[in-house]
């Protein structure tokens, strides 16, 4: 009876340790994803200039527009957090007015960029991002074809 009972103990034991080996995929209380990789402006502009071949100052452009860009980002993600807080209860409106203003600002920041790097470069890069966007895409995809 002792072996038996040794034994159970033994797998429960070498089970919950697998268990809890496991990726959890590092999910916070609202289950998004946490380990995003957040790309300083210098990053992201020494990125773009190995990739699309920028001079100093066109780096040192984007470089600028990047840091105004997260400035208004974190603005705009305070003003969303405070309307949400006493705002009106209409989900749906504020997901839509969100994703058309999301729109404008991405046009306005892909026109600035179009000023400093040239309609190629940004067509290039838009390209290149674009791929990311998919592999990221697909990756997710397969990861959760995994975990079923």
């Amino acid at each position: 009876m002792k072996k038996y009972l040794f034994l159970v103990a033994t797998l429960l034991l070498t089970l919950s340790m697998s268990v809890s080996a496991q990726n959890n995929n590092r999910r916070n209380d609202n289950n998004r994803r946490t380990d995003r990789i957040v790309m300083t402006p210098k990053e992201r502009a020494d990125l773009m200039a190995k990739e699309l071949d920028l001079t100093a100052k066109q780096t040192e452009q984007v470089q600028t527009l990047c840091e105004k860009q997260d400035a208004e980002r974190s603005a705009q993600i305070e003003k969303q957090r405070s309307e949400r807080r006493t705002g009106d209860s209409n989900r749906e409106k504020r997901r839509e007015e969100m994703r058309a203003l999301r729109l404008k600002e991405v046009e306005k920041q892909n026109a600035e960029l179009e000023k400093i790097i040239g309609k190629e470069k940004l067509d290039k890069w838009n390209k290149l991002r674009q791929e990311v966007r998919e592999t990221n895409r697909a990756g997710r995809r397969n990861a959760a074809n995994r975990n079923r």
